[in-house]
């Protein structure tokens, strides 16, 4: 790809622990390293299983990070790379261990570092439609997944991107609780530069997303279960993919794609749809998507580019969120609408 090269890692780093745009003012630093908080919302939305409420940060020291959740037990979260390469980290919180309509609190303690956070949980259904204004959002109240995340105002616009400093792999960021049935997204994206240039790297929306599907208790989860539409450098091109993987099981996708390359710098818009196909019953048979992707300011494509799940296949019968995910690059994502579409009942087969 013809994208500019990062800066250096250090320089990057210590851009990010300088300016900490996105996070939480609370930190600790006593002895070997320093414990920072960055995205721990005072009211969480509905995560309905296995999508987990994340509270994000970076700790940089030797000792184990640990934690726990309204005063069980403590777990320890282990740097997992690609997923979670120190010094970054996600507490990921199963739905179920949180007080719904109450405070939560969870503890983080690394050696003599330690930090209280305090939240309410709404396990409310989403109200569709849903529209992301970033200039309405600090970085402390966004939901990321994976990475540190925050708003910006760009040539009057405001977005939201990975903190400058702070990409890397999956940077994930939900942006409407998880609910069930059709949705159609909409979202511009300007894709700045790789930050791994010798790596594959991706940018889009992820219009179902389910988590990290994993056996219990296993942290960092390493499945997934997503319906994506996204740019992506395998193939030099714009696409779709439904996939899932189960914990440490090998993962299974189907994909389309379209030779279509996207230059840096230019704002791109997004329309995607996605919907199930439903039997009698009420079952999901199979899921169904189609996606527009074109430079903004020209007019928009009249055809879709479409994909179709296999009857019984990858995706979870689940509840989805939307959410956004820059992999390995730096990117900026303007307002996202989100709206309800209907599931299709069909014939058994």
């Amino acid at each position: 790809m013809n994208l500019a090269s990062p800066k250096p890692l250090a320089c990057a780093l210590l851009v990010a622990a300088g300016i900490f745009l996105a996070g939480r003012s609370a930190r600790t630093s006593l002895g070997s390293g320093e414990l920072v908080v960055f995205h721990a919302p005072s009211t969480v939305t509905r995560k309905a299983p296995p999508l987990t409420a994340n509270i994000t940060g970076r700790w940089s020291g030797d000792e184990p990070l640990r934690y726990r959740v309204n005063g069980g037990d403590w777990q320890e979260l282990v740097p997992s790379p690609p997923r979670m390469q120190k010094p970054w980290f996600a507490l990921e919180i199963d739905s179920d261990r949180l007080l719904p309509h109450a405070q939560n609190e969870v503890e983080i303690a690394a050696g003599l570092r330690a930090e209280t956070l305090r939240f309410s949980y709404d396990p409310s259904p989403a109200r569709l439609p849903i529209e992301i204004d970033w200039s309405k959002l600090s970085g402390r109240e966004l939901e990321a997944q994976d990475g540190i995340w925050e708003t910006l105002q760009v040539d009057g616009e405001w977005r939201v991107r990975p903190v400058p400093g702070t990409e890397d792999y999956d940077r994930l960021l939900c942006v409407t609780p998880s609910f069930s049935g059709g949705r159609r997204v909409e979202c511009d994206i300007v894709l700045r530069r790789a930050t791994q240039p010798d790596q594959l790297m991706g940018v889009g929306v992820l219009s179902y997303w389910a988590g990290h599907p994993d056996d219990e208790g296993v942290r960092p989860r390493r499945g997934w279960s997503f319906a994506i539409g996204w740019y992506y450098t395998l193939y030099g091109a714009v696409g779709m993919e439904f996939s899932h993987k189960a914990g440490g099981a090998p993962y299974h996708w189907v994909s389309s794609y379209r030779n279509e390359y996207m230059p840096p710098n230019v704002p791109h818009r997004l329309v995607m749809e996605s919907w199930a196909e439903r039997g009698a019953e009420g079952v999901a048979k199979r899921y169904r998507a189609r996606l527009k992707w074109w430079p903004r300011g020209e007019d928009e494509p009249g055809e879709w580019q479409e994909i179709v799940d296999r009857p019984g296949g990858e995706l979870l019968e689940s509840e989805y969120c939307v959410a956004l995910v820059a992999h390995r690059c730096q990117a900026e994502f303007g307002a996202v609408r989100v709206t309800a579409i209907d599931d299709v009942v069909v014939e058994s087969r």
